[in-house]
């Protein structure tokens, strides 16, 4: 599949707007970077990256799969994984609006930070997760 997309960047000249990451080594730093956050999972667990993002104020898009939505609510922008248009609209709208990004920046933000920490344990098994989502608040 990376292969693919990055073959994808190169024929449409976004070299200089698509970044592939092998290794992160501040990944709050990123997130703090980054203009949006797309998660196009299918099947996924909990759904610690788009959580994740949202702690650094990242605007997210993300898939309505599984329990993202739940994770997500109405904290980002849901699009159904098999329509890949629906997906690519979202993308640009959300990209041409710096008020929606700052609205999805705020809500995301806001949504993580109201979490319970006892709720956040009980989807992380032994702090096993945790730790990535304490760097992230420590970085914020």
């Amino acid at each position: 599949a990376r292969n693919k997309l990055v073959t994808f960047v190169r024929q449409n000249n976004l070299e200089n707007a698509v970044i592939f990451k092998d290794y992160v080594e501040n990944l709050a730093e990123e997130y703090q970077k980054a203009t949006i956050f797309v998660f196009p999972s299918k099947y996924e667990g909990f759904g610690l990256p788009p959580l994740e993002a949202m702690a650094c104020g990242c605007p997210v898009i993300c898939s309505n799969a599984t329990s993202l939505p739940e994770v997500i609510g109405n904290a980002g922008v849901l699009f159904d994984p098999d329509n890949v248009r629906e997906l690519a609209d979202k993308i640009t709208i959300l990209l041409k609006s710096s008020d929606l990004q700052r609205e999805y920046s705020e809500k995301g933000f806001k949504s993580f930070h109201g979490i319970k920490k006892t709720k956040l344990q009980n989807y992380f098994y032994d702090g096993l997760y945790l730790f990535p989502l304490k760097r992230i608040l420590k970085s914020n």
